[in-house]
């Protein structure tokens, strides 16, 4: 598909590199597809054996990469942020752009050129990989509050407001956003990626995973986003990223550990 889109003149996928996280969103994915969640989880629970030097982790930063140097994903990625890169995909340069569905409110801007254009579909699988597909990678924001604020019975009323039904319907109906209680909300006024994301999420099974800088952790989850850009920029192969990766999962990571569970 990607070279079809490519031959046709059409910029296939938009990825911003500038932003770690963006490209961990989507080598993620492979990860996942390729090898499934347990050896993730094993990294998160520092089980016996947990390793980042294994081929669901390598190949997927290969593939990454390799979508790159074939000019499937943007020759500019390296220097473009989120906003960029959501930009191209707006104004109608790129096919494809994989992110979570908070983007749905920016494919609706006043200047946009995909009004009402825009399809969902699933990641892909991966063939001979053994992660299902009905597992979306899933994200929460948090409201967090001050014990010892000033003016403590005030702040109470925002995160009250925040889960109200006018807060919520607005949070559906007009950013595109799935709401967070179980609010009901006009679907002919919100967009319809909203009701294309919560069809195919149902029409699937869908499970939920983390990000895996969340799963990880702060220090490590950090390390893991850096891995992915040192090998986006061409700073490291995937196999010297893992395995500067690895090295630091099991001796900076683990020090930091334990020394903060004494």
């Amino acid at each position: 598909a990607c070279e079809t889109l490519k031959g046709a003149g059409i910029q296939p996928i938009t990825m911003a590199s500038k932003d770690a996280w963006c490209i961990a969103l989507f080598t993620s994915y492979l990860v996942q597809r390729m090898g499934g969640l347990e050896e993730v989880q094993k990294i998160a629970n520092r089980e016996d054996g947990y390793t980042f030097e294994q081929d669901c982790f390598i190949k997927a930063g290969e593939m990454t990469k390799e979508l790159l140097d074939k000019g499937y994903i943007q020759a500019s990625t390296v220097g473009d942020s989120n906003d960029m890169a959501g930009s191209y995909f707006r104004n109608g340069d790129a096919a494809m752009f994989c992110m979570g569905s908070w983007a749905i409110g920016g494919f609706h801007r006043d200047d946009s050129k995909v009004v009402d254009k825009v399809g969902v579909f699933a990641f892909p699988t991966v063939e001979g990989g053994s992660g299902k597909q009905n597992q979306w990678m899933g994200k929460t924001d948090s409201i967090a509050l001050g014990i010892d604020g000033k003016y403590p019975d005030l702040a109470i009323e925002w995160p009250k407001w925040m889960t109200s039904d006018k807060a919520q319907k607005a949070t559906a109906e007009v950013a595109g956003k799935v709401p967070i209680t179980k609010v009901e909300f006009d679907a002919e006024k919100a967009p319809q990626e909203l009701q294309f994301v919560s069809d195919l999420m149902n029409e699937m099974g869908a499970e939920t995973f983390g990000f895996f800088d969340e799963t990880f952790g702060n220090k490590l989850g950090d390390e893991w986003n850096n891995a992915l850009q040192n090998i986006m920029t061409g700073n490291k192969t995937p196999e010297q990223a893992f395995k500067d990766l690895q090295t630091y999962a099991t001796t900076q990571w683990v020090k930091d550990l334990e020394e903060t569970s004494k």
